[in-house]
C-alpha cells in the first residue's frame, strides 16, 4: 500500500516538475509561439461587477479561434488599440467614440485592420476610440459609456448596432454562459444587477489560464485539432443556423420583436447620455452576412422594424448596407470565411462610413 502511495506521488511530483519545467521554458520563447488564445471574451475580458465582464488592461496577445491567428492589443484602460487614448482631447482631430460588440473589438482581424485603427481609416484627422467588447448588448454598452466612455472629450459617440444578437443579448440575465446587468421597462428603465457575481471556480480556471503559458498553448492546441476536425469532416458551420440564413422581411421572430421597444429606450438612454456630455449622437447598423452574399435588396429585417421608432426618437442612424452589396457584387471578400465578423476589407468599408459624414448621409436611413 504505502509503495504504490509513493509510486502515485513519484509521477505526481514528475508531472509537476514536467508543467513547470515547460512553463519556464514556455516564458522565454517568442509570443507568436507560445502566447495564444482561443475564447474572445473569457481571455480578453475580466469579471465586472457592473458590466458582467470587462476588457482586461494591458493585454498583448494572439488570438487563436475558427482558422485564424490574429493580433490583439488592449491598451492599459483595456481598450483594443494600439495606442493609449487621453481622457482630454489636446489635438485638433476629430475624435469618435464607437461603442458596439465583436464586430466593434475586431473579433478575428488583426490588430492593424481594425476600422479604429490609423492604419486602416487613414483619415488624418479623426482620432476613434474603441469602446467595443465582445459579447456586449446595447445594455452593457449603455453601462459601458456610462461607466468610462463619458470620461472622453469626444466630438461624437457612434453605436455600431448588430441586428445578429444585440436584442436578445439586451433581454436576458445571462449570455454565452456569463452573468450581466439587464434593464427592464416597465415604469421608466430599472436597472437589475444584483444577480451578477463572480463564479469562484471560473476565476481559478481563468487565472491559471491567463498567468500559464501551457495552459495558452494547450488551449490553442486543442482548437488547432477542433478546426483539422471540422475541415476534414465538414462541420464548418460553427454558428448557429438561423444567423446563416438569408432573411426576408416577415423572418422576424417574435421574440425579436419583443426586444425591439426595450431596446430603442436603451438608445435613446443612451443618446441623452452623450448629448449631455456635449457630443453628437449617431447609430450605425452592421450590415447582415448572409443577406450580403446573396445579394439581396434589403439587410436584416430588424433594421426596417427599428428605424420608425428610432426616427421617433429622433436619432440619426446609418446602414451602409448597399455599400457592402456593390462591394460583393463587385468580387471583394467582406467577411471572415468562417464567421459573420468583418475581414479587412470590411472594416475598411466600416470605417469609411464612420470617417466621413458626407458619405455616411448617403446611406442614412432614419429620417
Amino acid at each position: 500500500m504505502k509503495k504504490a502511495l509513493g509510486n502515485i506521488l513519484l509521477i505526481l511530483a514528475s508531472i509537476v516538475f514536467t508543467l513547470l519545467a515547460a512553463e519556464a521554458v514556455l516564458r522565454i520563447v517568442p509570443l507568436d509561439i507560445a502566447g495564444s488564445a482561443g475564447g474572445d471574451r473569457g481571455y480578453f475580458s475580466r469579471f465586472d461587477p457592473e458590466l458582467g465582464w470587462a476588457p482586461l488592461p494591458s493585454v498583448e496577445q494572439y488570438h487563436v479561434d475558427h482558422g485564424f491567428s490574429v493580433t490583439v492589443l488592449q491598451n492599459a484602460m483595456g481598450l483594443r488599440a494600439s495606442r493609449e487614448h487621453a481622457f482630454e482631447d489636446k489635438t485638433d482631430q476629430r475624435r469618435i467614440l464607437v461603442l458596439g460588440d465583436s464586430y466593434v473589438w475586431g473579433y478575428g482581424a488583426d490588430q492593424e485592420d481594425i476600422f479604429t485603427e490609423p492604419s486602416a481609416h487613414g483619415d488624418e484627422t479623426v482620432e476613434m476610440i474603441n469602446l467595443g467588447v465582445s459579447g456586449y448588448g446595447t445594455d452593457q454598452e449603455l453601462l459601458f459609456y456610462e461607466k468610462l466612455g463619458k470620461q472622453f472629450d469626444v466630438d461624437e459617440v457612434v453605436l455600431a448596432f448588430t441586428t445578429y444578437n444585440d436584442i436578445l443579448n439586451n433581454m436576458f440575465a445571462e449570455q454565452y454562459g456569463y452573468q450581466k446587468p439587464y434593464f427592464t421597462d416597465e415604469n421608466g428603465l430599472t436597472l437589475h444587477d444584483d444577480h451578477v457575481v463572480d463564479r469562484t471556480a471560473r476565476s481559478i480556471g481563468f487565472w491559471f489560464r491567463d498567468n500559464s503559458r501551457v495552459v495558452a498553448l494547450a488551449e490553442t492546441g486543442f482548437l488547432n485539432l477542433k478546426h483539422l476536425w471540422q475541415s476534414r469532416f465538414g462541420d464548418d458551420e460553427p454558428f448557429a443556423h438561423p444567423r446563416n440564413r438569408v432573411l426576408g422581411p416577415r423572418a422576424i421572430r417574435p421574440i425579436d420583436s419583443q426586444g425591439v421597444d426595450l431596446t430603442v429606450r436603451l438608445i435613446e438612454r443612451l443618446r441623452d447620455d452623450v448629448e449631455a456630455a456635449g457630443a453628437e449622437f449617431s447609430l450605425v447598423f452592421i450590415p447582415y452576412k448572409p443577406n450580403v452574399l446573396a445579394l439581396q435588396a434589403e439587410d436584416h429585417p430588424l433594421v426596417t422594424a427599428m428605424t420608425p421608432a428610432l426616427s421617433e426618437a429622433g436619432i440619426d442612424c446609418y446602414d451602409p448596407y448597399a455599400m457592402f452589396v456593390e462591394a460583393a457584387r463587385d468580387g471583394a471578400s467582406l467577411f471572415n470565411e468562417r464567421d459573420n465578423h468583418f475581414n479587412a476589407k470590411g472594416h475598411e468599408i466600416f470605417g469609411k462610413v464612420i470617417t466621413d459624414r458626407q458619405l455616411r448621409e448617403t446611406v442614412s436611413v432614419c429620417q
